[in-house]
C-alpha cells in the first residue's frame, strides 16, 4: 500500500469540466489542478462545444506549461469499424503528451494498450465498478485510475481505498443520473439517442406517473434527481484518501464551471491549511450558480432518500453572479530576463522560467551613429511577450552608452527564446512510441459449439414451462428469483436433458459481493454448466472460484462487447460467451462477429438500473418485501414496469413493449451466432408457453408468425448513430 490513504495532508486533485478551450482556461484560472474534455467525436457529451483537434493539442501544451494535467474523455462505446479511427484520433494527442484517457469501452482499452504503451487509462464511471473487487481487477489490468459510481457511500469508498492501490476518482458536484452510469438504455430505446454514445436525451427529466397495482402514488418527475453538492462530505473524502475530486458540467457555461471550481479550490486550500470549512455557507454560494430544485449530498451518507426533484427537472436559479473574475494574465508564467550588450561583441540574452533557461545572441553591438539604444529601450523590447504563455518577471539589462543593436534582432531573439523555452518545458511530455496498426484489430474468437436456445427465468412457473419445452437447450436462473436450493434446481434441469446457468446480481456492490461469496461457491460446486456475469466486478471475483471442470463463464448484455476487441478483452479474462448488445443492428453485429455471442430474440429490455426506489421515493418509506407491481406511465400513456430487487436495493425499469425478432429469423440466423436467447421477466407460465410456440414457428419451422399486441425490433433494424 502507498501513503495516500488516511493522510489528511494529502489533498485530492481538483478536476474541472472543460466543454471548450475558453471554459478550460476559466477553470484553470479558478484553481483547477486538471481538466477533462473531449474532441468533436468519441466523447460522452456530444452536445457540449468540445475541442477541435488543434485545440486539443494546444490544451495539452497549455496545461503542461502551467504544471496542470489534461484528461481526454473517450468514454463512449465503439462499433467495429470505428476503433481504427479512434486510434488515429488519439495518436497525435498521445505523442503530444496526453495525461490520461477516460474510457468506457474495454475493447478500446485493449487496443490502446497495444498502440499507446505509456498512456494512462482511467476507467470511466460508465464501466460500473462498484467494489474493491472490480477496482483491483482494473489495477491488475494496468488502469491507473477508476472513476467510482456516484451511488457509493463514504463507507464504501473508504473500504475500496483500504483494499486497493489504484487511484480513486469521485464526483463531488453536478448533475446526477437516475440510473447507474453506463446501465441506462432509456433514451436509446425510446428516442434513439444513446447515452452510451454521448447523445442522451434526458428522458428521465420528463414527467411520469408512478402507480402500484394501478393506484397512483406519485406524479411530476419521479426520475429527475437533484444536483449533487458534496461540499459537506469534502473533509471526509480528503481523510479517506481519494485522489481526484471531479466536478460534472461539460455542457454548462464557463461562468458555472469557473465559479464552482473556485469554491471547491478555496475549500480544499482551507482543509490543507488545517482549517475547517463552513459547508452551509459554501452551499449557499454554490446555489447562486444554479441547482435543480435544491441540492443533495447524494449517496455519500448511504441514504438515497430525498434526492428526487418531483416538482421540476429544471434549474431553479440560472447561472448569474460571476463572482470569480480573473485576467488571463494569471495563466502566464513569469520569466526572468537578463541581457548584456557590450560594443564589439554580440548581445547576450537569457530567458529563465523555473529550472529551464535559454540563452541566445544578437548580432554584434556597434557604436551608435544617430540613435543609441539604452538598457531601458532594450528591456521594453525583450519583455513584450504578447500572446505567449509567459509574462515578464525580473528584467535586468545592461548596455554600454552610445551602443546600437537592431530592433528586429531583439524581436527575433525574444520570439526564438520563447519558443525554445516552451519547447524545453514541453519536451519531457512528448512521446514517440505510438504504434499505428489498424490491421491489428482483433477478430471475435469462436466459442466451442452451438448451444441452441437459452431461456432465462425468474419464477417457478416459468421454470416449469422451460423444463417441459423441447426447444429449450439451456435454462438460466435469475438470482433475484432463485436464491436457494441451487443444487436441486441444477439437478432438475439436468434430468430434463438440458444445461443449467445461474445469473448473478445486476449490481455487485461491496456488501452484495460479500453476501454472494458462498452462493458463487455453491454455483461452482453445484453442477451448473454456466455462470452469467452481469456486473464488471464479478469478473474479478469469479476468478477466485474458477477451476477446471467448473461452469463456463458468460457475459450478459450489460458487459458491453460492441467490437471484436471488447470480446477479446472478456475472453482474456476467461469469458467464453458474450451476449450481443441491444444497441447494434444486425449488420453491425455481423461486422463484430457473432461466433461467441448470444442474440436476444425475445424479452423486455431493461431501460434503467437504479439505486433509487420508485416506491420508497413516492411513499416516503421503505416497502421492502411488500407486494404490488410498480409501473411508470409516461406522457404518451405508455406503461413501464419496475422490478424491485429488494435483496440488493436496486430497481430495474423495463421497456413498455418487448423486443421480439421472430419476424427477422432469417436475418438473425444469418449471423451464425453462438446461440439464441429469450429473457422472461413478467410473463406468466401460460404467456411464456405461447411465446415459445411463436419461437418454434419462426426459428425451428421457418414460418411467418402472427403477433398480436405491441412489440419492437429494438435497434436490430435501424440502430443508433
Amino acid at each position: 500500500m502507498d501513503d495516500r490513504k488516511n493522510v489528511k495532508s494529502k489533498i485530492p486533485e481538483l478536476l474541472s469540466p472543460a466543454g471548450s478551450f475558453e471554459v478550460m482556461k476559466s477553470c484553470l484560472m479558478a484553481g483547477a489542478d486538471c481538466v477533462y474534455g473531449a474532441g468533436e467525436q468519441f466523447g460522452a457529451r456530444s452536445f457540449a462545444t468540445n475541442f477541435t483537434d488543434d485545440e486539443l493539442l494546444d490544451a495539452i501544451d497549455l496545461c503542461h506549461v502551467l504544471g496542470k494535467r489534461f484528461y481526454l474523455t473517450v468514454n463512449t462505446l465503439f462499433k467495429e469499424e470505428e476503433l481504427g479511427r479512434v486510434m488515429e484520433f488519439l495518436a497525435p494527442l498521445y505523442e503530444r503528451g496526453l495525461d490520461g484517457c477516460i474510457v468506457q469501452d474495454v475493447g478500446a482499452v485493449r487496443l490502446m494498450k497495444r498502440c499507446f504503451p505509456k498512456l494512462p487509462i482511467h476507467g470511466s464511471t460508465q464501466m460500473s465498478v462498484y467494489s474493491s473487487t472490480g477496482a483491483r481487477l482494473l489495477e491488475e489490468l494496468g488502469f491507473e485510475q477508476v472513476v467510482l459510481p456516484r451511488e457509493l457511500s463514504l463507507d464504501e469508498i473508504r473500504r475500496i481505498r483500504d483494499e486497493v492501490d489504484i487511484k480513486l476518482e469521485c464526483f463531488i458536484h453536478g448533475a446526477l443520473c437516475y440510473s447507474f452510469s453506463g446501465q441506462c438504455l432509456m433514451s436509446s430505446m425510446i428516442g434513439g439517442r444513446s447515452g452510451n454514445r454521448g447523445r442522451c436525451a434526458g428522458t428521465c427529466r420528463l414527467p411520469f406517473e408512478a402507480a402500484v397495482e394501478g393506484d397512483r402514488i406519485a406524479g411530476g418527475y419521479p426520475l429527475s434527481l437533484k444536483d449533487l453538492c458534496g461540499i459537506a462530505s469534502l473533509e471526509e473524502l480528503c481523510d479517506i484518501g481519494v485522489d481526484t475530486l471531479k466536478i460534472e458540467g461539460r455542457v454548462k457555461k464557463g461562468a458555472y464551471a469557473a465559479n464552482v471550481t473556485r469554491v471547491y479550490r478555496e475549500a480544499l486550500d482551507m482543509i490543507a491549511s488545517g482549517g475547517g470549512i463552513d459547508a452551509d455557507e459554501l452551499t449557499r454560494v454554490l446555489r447562486s450558480f444554479g441547482d435543480r430544485s435544491g441540492f443533495t449530498n447524494g449517496y455519500f451518507d448511504a441514504s438515497p432518500g430525498g434526492m428526487v426533484s418531483f416538482d421540476s427537472p429544471s434549474h431553479t436559479v440560472e447561472e448569474t453572479d460571476f463572482i470569480f473574475d480573473a485576467s488571463e494574465e494569471s495563466l502566464k508564467l513569469p520569466v526572468d530576463i537578463e541581457g548584456e550588450f557590450r560594443k564589439g561583441a554580440p548581445g547576450r540574452v537569457t530567458y529563465r522560467c523555473g529550472e529551464h533557461s535559454v540563452t541566445l545572441e544578437t548580432g554584434e553591438v556597434t557604436e551608435a551613429v544617430k540613435a543609441p539604444v539604452t538598457a531601458e529601450n532594450i528591456s521594453d523590447k525583450l519583455k513584450k511577450l504578447g500572446n505567449t504563455c509567459f509574462c515578464p518577471g525580473d528584467v535586468r539589462v545592461s548596455a554600454d552608452d552610445h551602443s546600437f543593436v537592431r530592433v528586429g534582432e531583439l524581436n527575433a531573439v525574444r520570439r526564438e527564446a520563447c519558443e525554445a523555452l516552451s519547447d524545453k518545458m514541453l519536451r519531457p511530455f512528448r512521446r514517440d512510441d505510438a504504434v499505428r496498426a489498424k490491421e491489428r484489430l482483433a477478430r471475435v474468437p469462436d466459442a466451442s459449439g452451438d448451444t441452441g436456445l437459452w431461456v432465462s427465468v425468474r419464477s417457478f412457473d416459468q421454470l416449469g414451462v422451460a423444463l417441459g419445452n423441447s426447444d429449450v437447450d439451456v435454462i438460466a436462473l435469475d438470482c433475484h428469483g432463485f436464491g436457494f436450493n441451487l443444487g436441486k434446481h441444477a439437478e432438475d434441469i439436468r434430468r430434463a436433458g438440458k444445461r443449467s446457468a445461474y445469473m448473478l446480481p445486476v449490481v455487485f456492490r461491496q456488501d452484495v459481493a460479500e453476501g454472494y461469496g458462498s452462493v458463487i461457491s455453491d454455483i461452482m460446486e453445484g453442477g451448473f454448466d454456466y455462470v452469467v456475469l452481469r456486473a464488471f466486478d464479478q469478473l474479478g471475483l469469479i476468478r477466485e472460484f474458477d477451476k477446471p471442470g467448473g461452469p463456463r463463464i458468460v457475459a450478459d448484455a450489460g458487459l458491453y462487447s460492441w467490437n471484436g476487441e471488447s470480446s477479446g478483452f472478456y475472453h482474456d479474462l476467461g469469458v467464453e460467451v458474450c451476449t450481443a448488445p441491444y444497441e447494434l443492428t444486425g449488420r453491425e453485429l455481423s461486422r463484430r462477429g457473432m461466433g461467441d455471442a448470444l442474440v436476444t430474440v425475445y424479452g423486455y429490455c431493461p431501460l434503467m438500473t437504479s439505486a433509487q426506489c420508485v416506491r420508497r421515493n413516492s411513499e416516503g418509506r421503505c416497502m421492502k418485501g411488500s407486494a404490488g407491481e410498480v409501473t411508470l406511465t409516461d406522457r404518451f400513456k405508455k406503461d413501464f414496469r419496475v422490478l424491485r430487487n429488494c435483496d440488493i436495493c436496486v430497481n430495474r425499469i423495463y421497456n413498455s413493449v418487448p423486443t421480439m425478432l421472430f419476424g427477422k429469423s432469417d436475418k438473425v440466423l444469418g449471423l451464425r451466432p453462438y446461440g439464441l436467447r429469450m429473457d422472461f421477466t413478467f410473463e406468466s407460465g401460460e404467456e411464456m408457453a405461447e411465446i415459445l410456440g411463436m419461437y418454434h414457428e419462426a426459428f425451428v419451422l421457418g414460418n411467418e408468425v402472427g403477433i398480436s399486441g405491441e412489440f419492437t425490433y429494438g435497434h436490430f433494424m435501424k440502430g443508433i448513430d
